[in-house]
């Protein structure tokens, strides 16, 4: 089996020769090649090179491309700041009040930076790897992430006193950042959205997002938070 097929194997409920092996080495990656994570984090080129790189070294199944977990906050206009020594972060914070949440759109990834790299990146990534291996390129933020590097933890928790103002703020992430799509299986990523809605937000605050993906909401307090199916056929 190739790497692809081993992950393809696992995705679709069949057992693959061995266990499948995924690094989440962005940061690992960056420190083998040498560069300074405000050089990696802003070209594909890099990006590409840099996961290649440690692909070749240790020929795990999965690459796990990223840039970190402020991509699409960027590209809706918040300024991150990039640093030689550590992953980017949101300098402050876009969202000041609620009129900002209706000032927020969609960017177009193809075009809107660091987005495009991102998606470079990725190009590059399955040219040189021509179907050896399961690319999972990631965007890395969820509704509830994104929409608390959007205004900062602090504000988003002073909003839940107004639910309709949380709503707002959801919404307009989730439009954005949608579900990743891996063999059938939608993911938010970000925060342990299952406890935190059970206590913090009124009942069905999300429940409408992944039902616009056509996927059935399952809430949980594990590390990916927010995972749906899709439906089965019937009424």
């Amino acid at each position: 089996m190739t790497s692809l097929d081993r992950v393809s194997a696992v995705l679709n409920g069949r057992l693959p020769d061995r266990v499948p092996v995924a690094l989440h080495n962005y940061l690992m990656a960056c420190r083998m090649s040498g560069l300074g994570f405000d050089q990696m984090a802003r070209s594909g080129e890099v990006m590409a090179e840099a996961q290649l790189a440690a692909w070749r070294e240790f020929r795990h199944d999965v690459i796990m491309h990223e840039i970190g977990v402020c991509a699409e906050a960027e590209a809706m206009g918040a300024r991150v700041h990039y640093q030689p020594d550590q992953p980017p972060h949101v300098a402050e914070p876009l969202i000041t009040r609620p009129e900002d949440i209706e000032k927020l759109r969609v960017p177009d990834p193809e075009t809107t930076y660091p987005l495009n790299e991102l998606l470079k990146g990725t190009r590059i990534l399955a040219a040189e790897t021509r179907g050896q291996v399961h690319i999972n390129g990631r965007a890395d933020q969820g509704p509830i992430a994104l929409a608390l590097a959007l205004c900062g933890p602090e504000q988003f928790l002073e909003m839940l006193m107004e639910p309709g103002m949380a709503q707002n703020l959801l919404n307009q992430a989730q439009r954005h950042s949608g579900f990743q799509q891996v063999g059938g299986v939608g993911m938010a990523q970000g925060m342990h959205t299952g406890r935190f809605i059970d206590t913090a937000l009124p009942q069905g605050l999300l429940e409408d997002a992944p039902q616009v993906a056509g996927l059935d909401v399952a809430l949980g307090s594990g590390g990916t938070g927010l995972q749906g199916r899709r439906k089965k056929p019937g009424p």
